[in-house]
């Protein structure tokens, strides 16, 4: 299964082995061959859901009844091209496992943490859960605490904050696409965090449709650009 890449990363693969261990894999997106192998890390489990944001990579796994998450760092040391062998390495940042009445997890992406910009809180603390009965949930990468965002969603898409992050990683003016049963919404990040963290759902903000977005809100969309005339 091949996860999108960021533009400056190599790409990513995973693989289960013969004898049934899972590996994550990561390759030059410019050459996915076993002599382009930069390095690879074992999983405990098949990964259900995973992320990728600049070098940080966030891997959901788990059944009904427990979710454990991990997040990763990827190292390169050297330059990346096709006559380059650069060092690669993978340092595991935190590791989460809690328990959980939810389904399984099917879609992630990171987002900023409720605190905000806090001392020591970086904005990939905490990521977006889409879980398989289409309840769309807020994950704090540090304490494991999960909140609901909005239900009824079939499918998500939220822009990436820049390195650094965005207004002190708030999330203000990025972006989240939802799609589901009351067809495409669009919210900002900084209110639905807000929301949350007020412990309310954002279904409310999405209840009445808005008349300057002119598109079809039927339509099933297949990815989000949203650099596209910026």
């Amino acid at each position: 299964m091949c996860c999108h890449p960021c533009s400056s990363r190599p790409a990513l693969l995973e693989d289960s082995s013969p004898q049934g261990q899972v590996q994550l894999r990561f390759y030059p997106k410019y050459h996915l061959d076993s002599t382009s192998l930069l390095c690879q890390k074992r999983l405990n489990a098949p990964p259900r859901a995973m992320s990728a944001q600049g070098d940080r990579l966030v891997v959901l796994s788990g059944d009904a009844g427990k979710l454990e998450a991990a997040v990763l760092r990827l190292i390169v040391e050297g330059p990346l091209g096709p006559s380059q062998r650069p060092i690669a390495r993978v340092e595991v940042l935190r590791e989460v496992c809690i328990v959980t009445m939810r389904p399984p997890p099917v879609l992630t992406s990171f987002v900023p943490a409720l605190g905000g910009g806090d001392a020591g809180r970086g904005p990939r603390s905490a990521c977006l859960v889409l879980h398989a009965d289409g309840q769309l949930c807020h994950l704090d990468l540090e304490t494991g605490s999960e909140r609901g965002v909005l239900d009824k969603v079939e499918h998500f898409w939220c822009e990436a904050e820049p390195e650094g992050g965005r207004d002190g990683g708030s999330g203000d003016g990025s972006l989240l696409w939802t799609y589901g049963a009351r067809g495409i919404s669009i919210l900002d990040v900084g209110r639905v965090l807000s929301l949350v963290r007020e412990g309310k759902m954002a279904r409310l903000e999405v209840q009445e449709p808005d008349p300057e977005l002119e598109f079809d809100r039927e339509v099933y969309p297949l990815g989000l650009n949203p650099g596209v005339n910026s």
